[in-house]
């Protein structure tokens, strides 16, 4: 059976469009009492949940060039919520960890992120979130693949 044509041709990208604005706001708002925004936390949160990392393993994870990932560092290194050391392997390289400040907000962030989380769950099953979940991973699998020539 042949896919049925939308009623609203934009319908998936309005539709993400929407939620994605909502959702940073929502998540600006649990971000903001710990002096984070939304182009730093996961920083953080990856950090914390490796003990130390490389600046290329956060460039590559998060998509960004090593000129963004410095920047947003830096950032970061001003608020004393991280410390970059050398890395042995690659004497180019740094090695990026939290502080003891950095510790605490991590602690802080995985909280707000959790009860953010337990809240936007509200009315969903656990079989409705897995549902959920393939479907956004498929339609990153599709937009990421290259279109078929007509």
């Amino acid at each position: 059976m042949p896919a049925t044509t939308p009623i609203m041709p934009d319908a998936i990208y309005a539709s993400l469009t929407h939620t994605h604005r909502i959702l940073d706001t929502f998540l600006q708002r649990r971000l903001t009492p710990l002096q984070l925004t939304l182009d730093n936390y996961l920083i953080v949160l990856f950090i914390g949940q490796q003990t130390e990392l490389s600046q290329d393993w956060l460039m590559q994870r998060l998509g960004i060039t090593a000129s963004v990932v410095t920047r947003r560092l830096k950032q970061l290194q001003e608020q004393k919520l991280i410390t970059k050391v050398a890395n042995p392997d690659d004497r180019r390289g740094w090695l990026v960890q939290l502080s003891a400040a950095g510790q605490l907000t991590y602690q802080k962030l995985v909280e707000a992120l959790l009860a953010g989380h337990q809240h936007l769950r509200q009315g969903l099953t656990d079989a409705q979130l897995v549902t959920f979940y393939a479907m956004l991973r498929q339609i990153e699998i599709n937009a990421a693949r290259p279109e078929e020539m007509k």
